[in-house]
């Protein structure tokens, strides 16, 4: 400190000498130059006046320098000296520590001081007069040295077996190494004021130069003996879309526990989001969730007016832009699900808000912070999309980002140099070999460009780079089309997603209205953008969900819905139907026009199979409720054949006919009922609507006293309003002609009197379903008034939705001696874990009953004596006793008793790494055999004893 303080006050003299006098120091004659002190003096100084430092038209009388100064100012000046310094270092501190570089310019300035007290303890025992010269400060002369030493030996580097590497460090090395050195070197030269090689910039000396060329012409060479080119690859040294692939399936779909998965998808995210928006590393670290919007962007080759919506993210700070520019990097829905940056962060929001249940920020401006303007303090501004810790305000360091990279890339054996900007380069490759021109890469990646046209005027996005990079033609925008894209994912499990957009989009208007101050753009962007990931990200699970029912990802509300399930169900199956017919329509097409249009015909193919699958729903409903209306009919003037529905058509018996009713002009009223649940087995006939269950007719009592005139034609069955369009097109065909090859249609009449039996007692939303007869193959048939009845118990007691996951037949009579009327179908469902076994007895599986339920309700009965259902159920009755057990245990619970099961049990592993119990049925099994005179039931009882809990 004292000798620093001593060069800071030499310092001070140097100052006040230069600026304490009144007038400013001497400009010499030109030509001139600065010496080390940053003085200007003469070129080529001379003795003769003419060319002295001093001008010739100085007085004698100018006042001069003093030549002493007072001890206080010079302490006064170093201490102000001092002051500025501090400030500038930690100026430069702060810069650095959100840079990776930092820790590299540290690892080498510390080889550096390493390398040279070896090299001088070396130098002084071979000469014992030699002396010593110290490290700091850095020069020229020992840098160059030290440079010497590096381009000899070998990288200090571990190999996979473990020996060291005998590879040569390399240019980049050579470069990396003095950028360090200079860094120090300049922010140290303040100490070395005397020292006039202290003042040199290290690049600017030709010694310097001459090692960077002298590295740059041994790389090939060294290169060729490193092999690295043949045994690593030379393909633009980035990843393949297969490596690319499974990072990113492995990312999403393995990991297990609340954070885990949350840093799988972060990670996961910011791999793929770089690889789509050629973004570097410390770019996509800095993302904020500001930062983040949806733009439509405008596609003239799809047709006039039509728009793809894109994803945004702003960046106005980065290595290729020092100046504050907003850059405007966006990215397309990717044709690989798997390779999609915009489902990639849906999902990583959806594991924040839905799995680690993070907390909604406050998106209100706080206006009572002191050191925020007018708009006032917006915290939620802070939060960063890649962030390090779970409430997201902490921006990841380079270390990290690079230590998660490298795992991922040693998982899967990936082997390339490139860890965090390797997206960059990926993105770039797959552009051009898409088709992307090289300009429109360079705008993508905001990769420089000379000119002020681009980062001044040129905003638009590049939307044929943006094609490309998500797996299109670049040249052929026409013929984009995303399949999945198409799907309209179910409304409940849209609004289980994210729940808070709405209500925070309500607060914002309201802030408005009351504040003009508290206008955010950036918040209305983001709560939109987070309202189209759901859609998003509902699309891409239905498509991953097939082929990875069992990932710990589904398991979490709303993947684990019939709602979704069915849906992710019927998508595959259409897109892949969809698909196929628009390839056989193509196919004797030349292969570029069949490219244009694939998407074209994709598209209307799967628009016209989705709409005909509505139609048909919607007719059937028609056709059903105009069958019972006929029936109806029929029992008022008496006759009593059974009733058969037609097949649908849209052709009909000319109206003079007089065995069909002719369709006549009636007011149509909205229904006021909901749609029926699904049925458990689905349907495949739609995606967008559910098929509503048979409608059930009660055997009519023909001595049943009934006033069929005292009924208003009001309290008939009532229209929907999609119902009402399919009954005009009905009614507005043009005349019908006769047709042999399908049965006519039923045109519906007004709206006839309901039947008693119709009439829906409470609880009851929907008719009850018909009921299964045995054997199976026999129709089925409706319930009597008294299932009716006990129907409606049990919808008391359970619910409606649940006991409509199962399907009934009628009890059979005297069976046990059992007074209920209805006997509901179950079979038990394949646990994939051991405490599905538990879930599905005290909870039910899929909405349905639970087994509990069945066994409180009906006894051994709902099992009908099947000998694969009775021993099953045995079977799984040991994991249901050693619960209950553990549960009746002083100062046990449930929660307590299924841990025990899960950590003993379930996820126990042997001494090689196995599961313990490779399946549920393993554990079952051992739970009733005997081992040592004990059963395994015992020993797990046993067990519980000692376990902590």
């Amino acid at each position: 400190m004292g000798h620093r303080l001593h060069l800071t006050q030499k310092g001070a003299v140097f100052a006040l000498q230069r600026f304490l006098v009144g007038h400013p120091p001497p400009i010499p004659n030109p030509p001139y130059r600065f010496n080390a002190m940053d003085e200007v003096v003469d070129r080529a100084p001379s003795s003769s006046p003419s060319s002295s430092a001093v001008p010739s038209s100085a007085s004698s009388s100018d006042p001069r320098p003093p030549t002493s100064f007072s001890q206080p100012a010079v302490t006064s000046y170093a201490q102000l000296e001092a002051r500025s310094y501090a400030v500038r270092e930690r100026v430069v501190a702060e810069k650095q520590e959100k840079k990776g570089t930092g820790p590299a310019y540290e690892r080498h300035y510390t080889a550096y001081q390493l390398w040279w007290h070896q090299d001088q303890a070396k130098l002084q025992t071979e000469d014992p007069a030699y002396v010593t010269i110290p490290a700091l400060p850095i020069t020229v002369p020992k840098v160059v040295v030290f440079l010497e030493y590096e381009k000899e030996r070998p990288q200090k580097r571990k190999l996979t077996d473990g020996t060291s590497s005998t590879s040569t460090c390399g240019l980049q090395h050579a470069k990396q190494v003095i950028s360090a050195l200079e860094y120090y070197r300049l922010n140290n030269q303040h100490q070395y004021r005397d020292n006039a090689e202290a003042q040199i910039v290290l690049r600017t000396d030709p010694r310097i130069k001459a090692m960077e060329k002298a590295f740059a012409a041994s790389e090939p060479e060294r290169v060729k003996k490193a092999n690295v080119l043949k045994a690593a690859g030379t393909r633009a040294d980035a990843f393949v879309d297969t490596e690319l692939v499974q990072m990113s399936l492995s990312q999403l779909l393995e990991p297990k526990g609340g954070m885990n998965m949350w840093r799988g998808q972060r990670d996961r995210a910011m791999l793929v989001a770089s690889c789509s928006t050629a973004l570097r590393g410390d770019s996509t670290r800095s993302i904020l969730w500001s930062d983040m919007g949806s733009y439509d962007v405008p596609m003239l080759a799809k047709g006039p007016g039509q728009k793809v919506k894109a994803l945004l993210l702003r960046a106005d700070q980065s290595k290729v832009n020092t100046n504050g520019r907003v850059d405007e990097h966006g990215a397309f829905r990717h044709i690989n699900v798997a390779l999609c940056p915009i489902g990639a962060i849906a999902f990583f929001f959806f594991s924040h808000f839905h799995i680690i249940e993070a907390p909604v920020p406050n998106f209100a401006p706080n206006y009572d912070n002191p050191n925020y303007g007018d708009y006032g303090h917006r915290q939620w501004y802070e939060l960063f999309l890649f962030s390090s810790t779970k409430d997201c305000t902490k921006e990841m360091v380079y270390q990290t980002h690079r230590n998660a990279v490298k795992t991922i890339y040693q998982k899967h054996n990936v082997n390339i140099s490139k860890v965090t900007h390797a997206g960059r380069g990926y993105t770039a490759k797959s552009a051009r070999e898409n088709g992307a021109s090289s300009t429109e890469v360079k705008a993508l990646g905001c990769w420089s460009d000379t000119g002020s046209f681009r980062p001044c005027y040129d905003r638009a996005l590049p939307v044929e780079a943006l094609l490309a990079s998500a797996g299109f033609d670049g040249k052929r925008p026409e013929s984009h089309f995303l399949a999945r894209g198409e799907l309209e994912p179910p409304e409940d499990v849209l609004k289980a997603l994210f729940p808070f957009v709405e209500p925070e989009l309500e607060k914002f208007a309201k802030r408005k209205l009351e504040n003009r101050q508290s206008e955010d753009f950036a918040l209305k962007q983001f709560l939109e953008l987070l309202d189209w990931l759901r859609t998003v990200l509902i699309q891409d699970a239905a498509v991953l969900y097939d082929e990875h029912r069992d990932a710990p990802m589904f398991q979490f509300s709303p993947f684990d819905s019939p709602s979704f399930r069915t849906f992710a169900h019927k998508a595959t199956a259409t897109i892949k139907k969809a698909e196929e017919n628009a390839a056989l329509q193509l196919k004797n097409l030349p292969q570029n026009y069949a490219n244009t249009f694939s998407g074209i015909v994709t598209h209307l193919t799967m628009q016209q199979q989705l709409q005909h699958d509505k139609i048909l729903s919607l007719v059937r409903d028609l056709s059903t409720s105009g069958s019972s209306a006929s029936s109806r009919k029929r029992r008022k003037t008496h006759h009593s054949e059974s009733l058969t529905l037609s097949p649908v058509s849209y052709e009909a018996e000319p109206a003079s006919s007089s065995t069909y009713m002719q369709a006549t002009t009636t007011t149509l009223h909205p229904s006021t009922r909901s749609n029926l649940p699904l049925p458990d087995t689905p349907s495949t006939s739609s995606i967008f609507t559910q098929a509503p269950l048979p409608l059930a007719l009660d055997s009519f009592d023909f001595n049943f006293n009934f006033n069929f005139d005292a009924i208003s034609q009001s309290a008939g069955p009532q229209w929907s309003p999609e119902q009402q369009t399919v009954l005009g097109y009905l009614n507005s065909t043009n005349a019908p002609t006769p047709s042999h090859a399908v049965s006519p249609v039923l045109i519906p009449p007004p709206p006839p009197p309901l039947l008693p039996s119709l009439l829906l007692p409470p609880p009851l939303n929907n008719p009850p379903p018909l009921l299964r007869n045995r054997p199976s193959n026999d129709a089925a048939v409706p319930m009597s008034q008294g299932q009716v009845t006990e129907w409606c118990q049990l919808a008391t007691r359970y619910g409606e939705g649940r006991i409509r996951r199962h399907q009934w037949e009628g009890y059979p009579t005297g069976e046990k001696g059992k007074e209920k009327l209805l006997l509901p179908y179950y079979s038990y469902r394949t646990p994939s874990k051991i405490l599905d076994i538990w879930e599905e007895y005290s909870a039910g599986f899929n909405g349905s009953l639970s087994v509990r339920e069945l066994e409180e309700g009906w006894g051994s009965d709902w099992r009908r004596g099947n000998r694969g259902t009775s021993s099953e159920h045995c079977r799984r009755a040991k994991v249901w006793k050693l619960i209950e057990q553990l549960v009746a245990k002083r100062n046990w619970n449930t929660e307590l008793a299924l841990r025990f099961v899960r950590e003993q049990y379930q996820e126990a592993r042997t001494a090689n790494g196995a599961l313990r119990f490779s399946t549920p049925r393993s554990f079952c099994d051992w739970l009733q055999k005997k081992s040592d005179g004990k059963t395994g039931l015992e020993v797990a009882m046993a067990e519980s004893n000692t376990f902590v809990a």
